[in-house]
């Protein structure tokens, strides 16, 4: 079975377009405090970057009643988007992470070179070419059978 180039060329410039875009900024995010629906729209620096809280209601379908939303926009030093948390009804849950982003698009990336039962040149060649930052998400969390 032969790689197909372009599903890897796909997702490595998936990967490469995910690494360039720093995703929307603490400005635009400001912006949304002239709309009516929002009450809120807040920034403190972190040690590690900075942190931006936008709070606003919504009509609830199963009752007559608004239901409070606040979205926790986390950002790195350089003003990457790194994490978007939602917290309603005093439940927070992850609506997206950059690093487990990241992870994907690596994983599949590494899937397709091993589906293809290459002779691990190409895929050894594309792990030494990765920048220390990604390679480090690769190798977290014990992905390391991933780049055996």
């Amino acid at each position: 079975m032969e790689l197909n180039h372009n599903e890897v060329i796909s997702k490595v410039n998936e990967l490469v377009e995910l690494s360039l875009n720093k995703g929307i900024n603490p400005s635009e995010l400001m912006e949304n405090i002239a709309s009516d629906d929002y009450i809120e729209v807040s920034a403190k620096k972190l040690c590690n970057g900075v942190q931006c809280n936008v709070i606003f209601f919504d009509d609830s379908i199963f009752s007559d009643g608004k239901i409070k939303y606040k979205y926790v926009y986390i950002y790195n030093k350089k003003m990457f988007l790194i994490e978007i948390k939602l917290i309603k009804n005093k439940t927070e849950s992850l609506i997206w992470n950059r690093e487990a982003e990241e992870r994907k698009i690596l994983e599949q990336i590494i899937d397709l070179f091993n589906k293809n039962k290459m002779d691990g040149h190409y895929k050894t060649e594309f792990i030494k070419s990765l920048p220390v930052d990604l390679y480090e998400v690769l190798t977290y969390r014990g992905n390391e059978y991933l780049i055996g």
